[in-house]
């Protein structure tokens, strides 16, 4: 899934999750503008094992929380893998933070020098790049 039309800014993605722990249940969060985030659900998982509850031995439902996720592109992908095991997901949330308004127009080089100054010989070049459409690979 994909949002759109987001400000500049750290969130926090939240859900609830259940299920039976197992390997490599995750949600990734990719196509922000900045490095891809990874929150692992598998610690979220299991059962219930408070054995004064009415749930105890049950699978039951636990809010998960991803903080600090960067967006500087307005967007942002969410892909939500299972693992091993079966995995519900519930109530997904996305909260800003805080908002980073960056008013340097062309900050991240992505149309080369336009908007900016320069003197002497300068090259705006991909190979340092860790991300963006001029970041190699992007």
């Amino acid at each position: 899934m994909t949002i759109k039309d987001l400000k500049q800014g750290s969130y926090t993605l939240s859900a609830y999750v259940k299920g039976e722990a197992g390997k490599d249940g995750k949600i990734t969060v990719s196509n922000t503008g900045g490095p891809d985030s990874v929150a692992l659900l598998d610690s979220y998982k299991g059962v219930d094992t408070d054995t004064s509850s009415a749930t105890n031995g049950q699978y039951i439902w636990r809010m998960m929380g991803h903080r600090n996720v960067l967006v500087y592109n307005g967007q942002m992908t969410i892909t939500v893998e299972s693992g091993s095991k079966a995995l519900d997901l519930d109530t997904m949330e996305l909260v800003l933070d805080s908002e980073d308004a960056n008013t340097i127009s062309n900050w991240d080089f992505e149309d080369g020098t336009d908007d900016w100054t320069t003197s002497g010989t300068v090259d705006v070049t991909k190979e340092d790049a860790d991300t963006g459409e001029k970041s190699d690979p992007p």
